[in-house]
């Protein structure tokens, strides 16, 4: 199942012209600094590469009935690398939301995030990653948050395919240890399939697969996501463009984000 998800993602790139055909030169060996940039890069959507880094990002969701919201997330995250193989990294997420339907506005400090995590380097071409991430009810006003104490248990499995085609699936197990008078109890599992395609002039695009399962309410979700991606060197920022489309869901709430990120 996972490899007809993956080659879905893969096909998708291709029918669109992203990956070149077969049989095209692979792009010759570069130095160590335009390597460091290609890694920047593909950092933007492979969770097994722990770069410090600083990011801001817009994530906009638009539902049915002229509702929606508008979450900005201020970010960051400090690695190490312990070993020649081995890297820790700490990263911590604080959002400020606004959410809106007709008659009501809500805007405010939405639920912090922290994460520690670590990635091995498996080989030359093999990553694998596991992380935990705590969610926190600092929500400042009423649906701005859920009220609850969330763990999410992360694991990724990353392959360079080639030089300029990575696949990262993605596992994200998450669930409520607490919660305040009221909120409702959370347990979903997610998994995502992205083909990550790299593109001259430090571009790149990537499509991918989404799976939800609510454990709470025996749902299964299906999303798509398309996202393209664009490095500089000076200064080292990048930026990044997706937007995630629901395949069955019924509010038919699309997402997109906006992200500019800074690596040092």
């Amino acid at each position: 199942m996972v490899r007809s998800i993956i080659g879905l993602a893969v096909w998708g790139a291709v029918s669109v012209g992203l990956i070149p055909p077969a049989g095209a030169a692979e792009p010759a060996s570069t130095s160590a600094e335009e390597q460091d940039l290609v890694e920047d890069l593909k950092a933007q959507e492979d969770p097994s590469i722990l770069k410090s880094r600083a990011w801001v990002e817009a994530e906009r969701f638009n539902n049915r009935h002229d509702s929606g919201s508008l979450e900005v997330i201020l970010a960051g995250r400090k690695g190490w690398r312990v070993s020649d193989r081995q890297d820790v990294a700490v990263q911590l997420e604080v959002p400020h939301m606004n959410k809106w339907a007709v008659g009501s506005d809500d805007h405010g400090l939405g639920d912090i995030r922290v994460t520690v995590g670590t990635a091995r380097h498996l080989g030359k071409t093999w990553r694998a990653a596991a992380g935990l991430e705590l969610a926190m009810p600092t929500a400042e006003g009423d649906g701005l948050g859920n009220d609850i104490w969330r763990l999410r248990e992360i694991a990724v499995i990353a392959w360079d395919v080639t030089p300029w085609l990575t696949v990262s699936p993605q596992a994200r197990h998450s669930h409520s240890i607490a919660k305040e008078q009221g909120a409702a109890s959370v347990h979903y599992l997610e998994l995502f399939f992205p083909a990550t395609v790299l593109l001259p002039n430090r571009w790149s695009t990537t499509a991918r697969y989404d799976a939800k399962l609510d454990f709470e309410n025996d749902f299964v979700t299906h999303y798509g996501r398309l996202s393209i991606a664009k490095q500089f060197d000076h200064p080292k920022l990048g930026f990044s463009l997706s937007l995630k489309v629901p395949f069955n869901s019924p509010t038919n709430q699309t997402q997109v984000n906006f992200t500019v990120s800074n690596t040092f």
